[in-house]
């Protein structure tokens, strides 16, 4: 949960910096939040299934790929954006997925070394 809130901030902090510089802006700050929440709980629905049928952790790992295909098709068919700046808002919280998810793995580890 903590990974979704930091997420959500560095998503939202670049997202509305870009958006500034658009003057036909549909997005408002729910959709920012959406675009990290939505596929969090898909991923988390589909991961409940997959350990009822005990699927491989492999399956589990092809689903952060939902991160990325989520937020492209919200601001594509929602927000009716053009197909490359969709693209640039699906790899904003891919990539901020991945780094806030680093920050507090790294946070983590060195807790655990200097405790």
């Amino acid at each position: 949960m903590l990974v979704l809130i930091i997420a959500g901030f560095f998503s939202y902090l670049i997202i509305s910096q870009l958006e500034k510089k658009n003057s036909e802006s549909g997005m408002d700050q729910y959709m920012y939040l959406a675009f990290v929440l939505a596929p969090a709980l898909i991923i988390l629905l589909i991961n409940l299934a997959l350990a009822f049928f005990d699927a491989p952790k492999i399956v589990h790992s092809l689903l952060l790929a939902l991160y990325f295909v989520v937020p492209l098709l919200m601001s594509r068919y929602f927000l009716e954006y053009s197909w490359k700046r969709s693209g640039l808002y699906g790899s904003i919280v891919i990539l901020s997925i991945i780094v806030s998810t680093f920050i507090l793995q790294v946070t983590i580890e060195l807790l655990e070394y200097y405790s």
